[in-house]
């Protein structure tokens, strides 16, 4: 049978429980939005378990369906089982650490930064290799991050050493 734990949703779901779990704290005014995206993650996260578990048995009856059909001879191997869920979980798990480092190294290289390096290495594992994506997209997402937050909202982000 078919494993239909979605890893992404999990991931989700726990990011938004952990968020969820660490702004308790804040003045409800100053919380709000950081809830709405903890929110968020949670349904997003429970919709793709749901989503991965429904379309996970459909594709397992019409596999069962095929194979009652098919010559059992001349039936495909199943690669999916072969490889496991272990093809799921390292893109979770390099995601996890990439945050993780992104995270913990905002307060000593900067905000600005850390977004770059981290938005340039994360497209560089999804396997983005034109150079002007690579080096244009965070670039462009941090200054309108900048030009947003710092110039418009005077909403102060963290400078670490390098900015």
């Amino acid at each position: 049978m078919q494993n239909r734990i979605s890893y992404i949703g999990l991931a989700g779901f726990l990011a938004g429980v952990v968020m969820f779990v660490s702004i308790s704290d804040l003045p409800e005014l100053s919380a709000l939005f950081p809830k709405s995206v903890a929110w968020a993650l949670i349904v997003i996260g429970v919709i793709e378990i749901i989503r991965n578990y429904v379309v996970g048995t459909r594709d397992a009856r019409r596999a069962a369906q095929a194979s009652r059909s098919a010559d059992p001879a001349q039936a495909p191997a199943d690669e999916e089982t072969e490889s496991g869920a272990g093809g799921q979980v390292r893109p979770v798990l390099i995601f996890a650490g990439a945050t993780i480092a992104y995270v913990a190294l905002i307060p000593v290289v900067g905000f600005y930064v850390m977004t770059i390096l981290f938005m340039i290495g994360l497209m560089l594992a999804l396997g983005v290799r034109k150079i002007i994506l690579c080096l244009g997209v965070p670039i462009v997402i941090t200054a309108i991050v900048y030009l947003t937050f710092t110039l418009q909202l005077n909403v102060p982000l963290p400078e670490g050493v390098l900015l």
